[in-house]
């Protein structure tokens, strides 16, 4: 199964601390250092050419680091990546649920896992609330999802990654004549390796 990646990673409150420890960094390096360069640039006899090359990479290197935190501190930063678990996680889970495999849908899932009963417009919580819901959407209906691209990964401070998935769904009824052919968002609340939530876009449309 091949998806399409596409990530970001907005600022978040915990990485504010990044901010106050680069200022606090940067203070003690000026105070170190400051006072000494003009007594490091006027050596006698000058200090050996490999001790410059060592100063000049490792001011480099700090000044890297400090622009990468200061870019994802100004706002998002987006880009393609690969985020294997979460990636895995998202096709074993439509697998699963193709092939009729409940328990191992489940195995997906947190025990309070809250989904969405779309062909019954409403939400269930729990994973036994979803074996029975499954149980009688299939004897009504034949649906199957595939997931075509990730479009977004974010992480948050607070709340569980939440992972946006466009979804090819065809429902079909149980003598094989399509009812839906259509393509929907699912949008996936991920903690601890595990499914917490899952929320549709154009849910008024879609079975699944």
């Amino acid at each position: 199964m091949n998806l399409h990646t596409t990530a970001s990673w907005p600022t978040r409150e915990d990485r504010r601390a990044a901010l106050v420890w680069l200022a606090i960094f940067w203070i003690f390096v000026g105070v170190g250092f400051g006072f000494d360069l003009h007594n490091y640039l006027h050596e006698q006899p000058p200090a050996p050419g490999i001790v410059h090359v060592h100063a000049i990479a490792t001011t480099l290197w700090l000044l890297t680091a400090t622009a990468l935190v200061l870019m994802f501190e100004m706002g998002n930063v987006t880009y393609p990546c690969i985020m294997a678990n979460t990636y895995a996680l998202i096709a074993q889970a439509y697998s699963a649920f193709n092939r009729r495999d409940i328990d191992g849908a489940l195995a997906l899932m947190s025990e309070n896992v809250d989904w969405p009963a779309a062909s019954e417009r409403g939400r269930i919580v729990g994973k036994e609330a979803i074996r029975a819901y499954w149980t009688r959407q299939w004897a009504k209906f034949d649906p199957h999802v595939e997931p075509v691209e990730v479009i977004d990964i974010a992480s948050t401070g607070k709340e569980a990654d939440r992972t946006e998935v466009k979804i090819h769904q065809v429902v079909k009824n149980l003598d094989g004549g399509v009812l839906s052919d259509q393509t929907l968002l699912h949008v996936f609340a991920i903690a601890n390796g595990l499914i917490e939530r899952m929320d549709i876009g154009e849910s008024r449309a879609a079975f699944g």
